[in-house]
């Protein structure tokens, strides 16, 4: 059996005695994201004996970060990612992107699986092919050529193509390029068979499949409040169901709550929630609704690179995105200040998770 490992994996002396009833299942989920409801299918599909509750705060799966415009879909392969090959002075790693782009595709073998199996019926429901690029400036056109050299000599790439002429990167990303003056020196990469990726489609009819099979008992309307390990290694999570208190002891926990699962640490004491906590910002994207034809000229996810010692999610992106049959383009991210923790929480819930020795 195979189970991933505890996010939250670390005990608690004494546990409270309360007086609700308590439920017994071998796996706790937290979250009907794509996280949760994909470990609990492959939790059954391992062991079809075993007893799956997903806990789930809101009324929805996928309510949240797995929402079709709540991340950018982006099916991340390394194609065009340049924070997944840093650079030492004269040399490139690449041994990150072979990974990701190795672990991407055991997940489209999963997607594939379940089409051909029927639980999910079509394929165009939930992920579209989109030519991922990488478009760079002047001062990285060194990197972009140490990049292409590495990664294209490796079978995962070897379809990639770079070019430093404007008509030809015009051609490839019409609207990236739109008003640039022909003489700005520019270089870009292009694959393919990149994809966009509607995770919210995939987890809904996931989730819709394992109720109708009676595979996993979810929980809507339910939040955890905080959880506790027992010496012997069990759980008990606490929680309330549209405002009636509950218990479920479980074998094995999976937290799957997004940024949810910060408070959740907080809340139950355990010495590994020391070692983490929040801060109040985010990113947003604009969001336009574009026709077909526009689409099918861009059909790119085009990526440029951060400022130098920018985090990762400030990487500018024009992104297509198709979604219920309709097509938009995403530009960002725009930083924002958001001392909210995830979809329907409160600033009090943040403020409550910060205590003194995280600052």
């Amino acid at each position: 059996q195979v189970f991933i490992k505890n996010v939250v994996s670390n005990g608690l002396k004494g546990l409270k005695q309360l007086s609700t009833q308590v439920h017994k299942m071998d796996v706790v989920i937290i979250g009907a994201g794509i996280m949760g409801v994909t470990f609990a299918h492959i939790a059954k599909t391992v062991d079809p004996k075993l007893n799956i509750t997903i806990l789930e705060r809101l009324d929805q799966a996928a309510g949240s970060n797995s929402s079709v415009f709540n991340n950018a879909g982006t099916g991340h392969e390394a194609n065009c990612e340049l924070n997944y090959t840093p650079v030492d002075e004269e040399v490139i790693s690449v041994e990150k992107a072979l990974d990701i782009h190795a672990q991407f595709n055991v997940a489209k073998q999963y997607w594939a699986n379940l089409v051909k199996n029927g639980i999910i019926k079509d394929p165009e429901s939930f992920i579209h092919p989109t030519k991922h690029c990488t478009l760079v400036n002047e001062d990285s056109i060194n990197l972009l050529h140490m990049r292409y050299k590495e990664m294209a000599s490796h079978h995962f790439f070897d379809e990639m193509k770079l070019s430093e002429d404007f008509d030809e990167i015009q051609s490839w990303i019409p609207l990236t390029m739109e008003g640039r003056s022909r003489h700005q020196k520019m270089a870009a990469t292009r694959v393919d068979h990149g994809t966009d990726v509607n995770f919210e489609s995939i987890t809904k009819q996931l989730a819709q499949h394992m109720e109708n099979e009676q595979s996993a008992d979810i929980q809507y309307n339910t939040h955890v409040k905080r959880v506790h390990k027992s010496p012997s290694g069990s759980w008990l999570i606490e929680c309330e169901q549209n405002g009636v208190a509950k218990q479920v002891r479980a074998d094995k926990l999976f937290v799957g709550a997004g940024g949810g699962a910060f408070p959740i640490l907080k809340a139950s004491h355990l010495p590994a929630g020391r070692r983490f906590s929040g801060f109040p910002v985010g990113g947003r994207f604009l969001a336009a609704e574009i026709d077909k034809e526009v689409a099918q000229s861009y059909g790119a996810k085009t990526y440029g690179k951060a400022a130098v010692g920018a985090p990762p999610m400030s990487v500018p992106h024009l992104d297509l995105r198709v979604a219920d049959g309709k097509y938009y383009l995403l530009f960002g991210p725009f930083a924002t200040f958001s001392p909210i923790l995830e979809k329907g929480r409160g600033i009090v819930e943040f403020i409550r998770m910060v205590h003194l020795h995280d600052i």
